[in-house]
């Protein structure tokens, strides 16, 4: 995730975020049990999808899973879809929200295979996302 934030003190600021992660899990545990709904979040490079992502799993309701994560991913690369299955069906939230970097043209196959996903697509102006790109990876814009 590219989503940065300045604290003043990291220490404290990682402190309360482990305390509110705690919190969340145990909300997530003890709360009457739903069938957890899988959400992808999808879109071109640069559009967005991180800071949804960020916003949604502010949610007691969500579990947020990034590409990163090795329960759902591989290299970056989402894996099978019985392994999502199993993850989401494994969640104790309500929500379990993935975001899949690369896999924009398998959308179609995920509300197939699971029936009750959702799908998030994030657009951005082409040229605002061209000026973040370049921003990005090589530190400067115009």
């Amino acid at each position: 995730m590219t989503l940065h934030i300045k604290r003043r003190n990291i220490y404290l600021y990682k402190l309360q975020r482990k305390l509110w992660f705690f919190r969340k899990k145990l909300y997530q545990r003890f709360q009457k049990k739903a069938t957890p709904v899988p959400v992808f979040i999808i879109g071109s490079g640069r559009s967005g999808t991180d800071i949804v992502a960020y916003c949604l799993s502010r949610s007691w309701d969500v579990e947020l899973i990034n590409e990163d994560n090795s329960k759902a991913f591989d290299n970056w690369r989402l894996k099978d879809l019985s392994v999502v299955r199993d993850v989401v069906a494994n969640s104790k939230a309500c929500y379990v929200v993935l975001k899949p970097i690369v896999e924009t043209l398998r959308a179609q196959s995920f509300l197939q295979e699971l029936k009750s996903s959702r799908l998030i697509f994030v657009a951005r102006n082409p040229y605002a996302a061209i000026k973040s790109q370049v921003r990005f990876f090589w530190g400067q814009a115009d």
